[in-house]
């Protein structure tokens, strides 16, 4: 037996998985020294209060979204897959905005390599294989074009939909 379709059976999810939980995990990780240092370094003056509060509060939103980002991405559903791309779109949004407000000396990690491991992640997201497991069984797997869409928007989808007819008898 293939080694890949071992660890497959093993864990339940295509093993390139692992390395975008493995990215997540890091960033939770990231998001709480973030938390730590901007509470700890508060300071009582307007302007870097503000700032601090909108550091930490992008850090716990990111991070809520990271955690069920994690406990979903195994699950089947694609609807956790959309929820992981919009979660690593979320989480470079929230790396410009540390950067943008200037509190990047919190981060552990330069906006630059996020947003590499982010774009990393999103292309592992986006492989064939890795769609096909997030496809329904005995669905025909949708184009690219689809999954794209789906991201960001819900495009209508007829498969599940029923249609109740009445005669005027």
């Amino acid at each position: 037996m293939n080694f890949s379709k071992w660890i497959r059976l093993l864990i339940g999810m295509p093993p390139i998985l692992l390395i975008v939980e493995l990215f997540l995990a890091y960033s939770i990780i990231r998001n709480l020294n973030v938390f730590a240092f901007a509470c700890f370094l508060m300071e009582p003056e307007f302007e870097p209060m503000v700032k601090t509060l909108i550091t930490v509060s992008m850090a716990m939103l990111s991070s809520v979204f990271l955690v069920n980002t994690m406990f979903g991405l195994p699950s089947a559903s694609r609807y956790s897959w959309r929820s992981a791309v919009r979660t690593l779109v979320f989480l470079l949004l929230a790396s410009w905005s540390y950067e943008l407000i200037g509190t990047s000396y919190f981060n552990i990690m330069p906006l630059t390599e996020m947003l590499i491991l982010s774009v990393v992640a999103i292309l592992i997201l986006m492989l064939p294989q890795v769609r096909a497991y997030y496809v329904p069984p005995m669905i025909e797997m949708p184009p690219l074009k689809w999954w794209i869409k789906f991201c960001f928007l819900k495009p209508k989808e007829y498969l599940y939909e029923y249609k109740f007819t009445y005669n005027d008898n």
